[in-house]
């Protein structure tokens, strides 16, 4: 992808696109790797020592990589240590690569292929590599979630927590059609640029000189008032800004898609501008005058957080909620719940769960939004069929937790919950598509306008971060009330805690309420009048949905001081 010039006059801002920098003036050592895509790693790996030619100033970048290379780079960018003389039958005590297998072998990146052999001349698929770097790495870290790529299904269960974890470090890259090709054997091309992601500094966006920013508009997707950065603001916002690494670039058409916040740069006499879109929890898009590119990288959720408190006391532009539908239960014949992401559809007829359903969707009150756009991407769509003409076909979207877009004919419209009346909706739709076992039984029945603040804890470093924003608190809400139990004071060992979540909140039920999460499996929970005794709930997988947004909040921040009040 082609390095964009500088948007604004003045070196004001650069954006840096894959590859990061120019290629060095002289002529490069190998004579075959002209127009190669790869071209800009391999003169990096081979500057760094990490790889070499294959003679006759040639590098070979079609070639398919072997078990023996790969064992020779690792090698390379490793410690060297004295081992063992521990040898494997067919790798020759003087070949080139045989330091190098002991190495690996010794240190546990490259296993034996069985019955005493290595098998140094076996090419190196995808998945293996990214096995090899994981363990490189020392990441004890278990995400088989590998449902980002298209072919996500091809990788093999041994290797779904190293392609996940290599996937989200930006070793490993989607192609075009969002596949992996786990299976597919690693070029030498292919390796540089692998190698340049594991071994070099993360490429980055923005290079954003906040001195030289005028003027800084924020802008909230959810129809709130603009707002005019302070200077402190711009600089916090730069400095993270500028730290965030690519992971995916693709340029794209972005017109349709949801955002959450929008920041608009001005710089210079000029008036140049850049406006830069959050679009979900990991991913933003950059747009200038004539070019739109959508980037995956770390999450988000520092940024959005920062946001949200600075648009916290900011009114709606449009203050008067409206009621979206008005559904009579009697009206309707069948109410369908699809989910985006796994194609899951549930059929809803009994008529005391249509009555539920519509009381539900009457329930929904929003605001119009100001720039009114229409979300591609949403978690889940209600459908109503009806003998009711207005009625039937009409459709209401849930999108991310924060649009709601009501479809009625040919019209679709895009919409901001009011507090959290879309709450019952949710907590429908998501037992719809996922019903809790009978013998499960729910643990919280939460109002999130009880609820103050929250304060989490993350057990494993101590840090502590204060939710008080409306909708995060109604998310985190949302994720407890969908939690259910098994089994109650189990005598479970827990030896220590993943994060727990403390509530302020004026109500006798909810103060001083502690919630602690174990495990995905684990809750301990201190309610009120009970002197503080823990009360333990065990739920196989019923927390991993809250541990993930939990999760979410412990995020690296910038370096560059703390984030200055809204």
């Amino acid at each position: 992808m082609k390095k964009w010039t500088a948007l604004f006059l003045a070196l004001l801002f650069a954006l840096a696109l894959c590859p990061p920098a120019a290629l060095a003036a002289e002529a490069p050592p190998f004579d075959d790797i002209q127009d190669q895509p790869n071209q800009e790693a391999i003169l990096w790996c081979y500057d760094e020592g990490l790889l070499q030619g294959v003679g006759n100033g040639r590098f070979h970048p079609q070639g398919q990589v072997t078990r023996a290379m790969a064992a020779a780079v690792l090698f390379r960018g490793g410690e060297p240590v004295d081992m063992p003389a521990t040898y494997f039958g067919d790798v020759p005590v003087n070949a080139w690569y045989s330091a190098a297998v002991r190495w690996a072998a010794y240190h546990g990146y490259i296993n034996g292929t069985g019955q005493g052999m290595f098998s140094p001349g076996l090419a190196v698929t995808r998945q293996d590599l990214a096995l090899m770097l994981r363990r490189q790495a020392c990441c004890d870290e278990v995400d088989r979630d590998v449902s980002f790529a298209a072919d996500g299904a091809d990788v093999a269960p041994y290797a779904q927590d190293a392609v996940a974890w290599a996937y989200r470090q930006g070793i490993l890259r989607l192609d075009g059609e969002k596949k992996l090709h786990p299976r597919e054997p690693v070029t030498r091309g292919q390796l540089a640029s692998i190698l340049k992601a594991f071994y070099g500094e993360p490429e980055t966006v923005f290079s954003l000189d906040p001195d030289q920013i005028t003027e800084l508009t924020l802008r909230s997707g959810e129809g709130r008032d603009d707002l005019n950065a302070t200077a402190e603001q711009i600089q916090w916002i730069a400095d993270w800004l500028n730290q965030f690494p690519v992971w995916e670039a693709v340029e794209a058409e972005v017109s349709g898609l949801a955002w959450d916040y929008s920041m608009e740069f001005t710089a210079g006499s000029q008036a140049q501008e850049l406006r830069v879109v959050l679009c979900s929890d990991q991913s933003l898009y950059v747009e200038d005058s004539d070019q739109e590119v959508f980037y995956y990288g770390k999450p988000l959720t520092g940024l959005t957080s920062f946001l949200e408190q600075c648009f916290k006391d900011v009114p709606f532009v449009d203050p008067a909620a409206v009621q979206l539908l008005d559904v009579n239960p009697e009206d309707v014949d069948k109410i369908t719940v699809r989910e985006f992401a796994t194609g899951a559809q549930a059929d809803i007829t009994a008529p005391e769960d249509i009555a539920q359903a519509a009381q539900a969707l009457s329930q929904v009150k929003a605001y119009p939004c100001k720039d009114p756009v229409l979300p591609e991407c949403w978690d889940y769509i209600v459908e109503i069929a009806s003998q009711k003409e207005e009625l039937n076909g009409a459709s209401l979207r849930l999108c991310h937790g924060t649009y709601l877009v009501l479809s009625q004919g040919e019209t679709a419209t895009p919409y901001m919950p009011s507090g959290d009346t879309d709450a019952p909706l949710w907590e429908l739709v998501e037992r719809t598509i996922r019903p809790i076992p009978d013998k499960v039984d729910k643990l919280f029945d939460i109002d999130p306008n009880q609820v103050e603040k929250l304060e989490i804890r993350n057990g494993g470093d101590g840090t502590l971060v204060s939710i008080a924003g409306q909708g995060e608190i109604a998310k985190l809400v949302r994720a407890l009330n969908q939690f259910g139990y098994v089994e109650e004071n189990a005598g479970h060992d827990a030896v220590g805690y993943q994060y727990y979540i403390d509530f302020t909140s004026s109500s006798e039920a909810l103060k001083d309420l502690r919630v602690t999460v174990v495990s995905p499996d684990c809750l301990l929970v201190s309610r009120p009048g009970q002197d503080g005794t823990l009360m333990e709930y065990l739920s196989p997988g019923y927390a991993a949905g809250l541990l993930e947004l939990l999760d979410g909040y412990f995020q690296p921040l910038p370096d560059k001081g703390t984030p200055p009040e809204a």
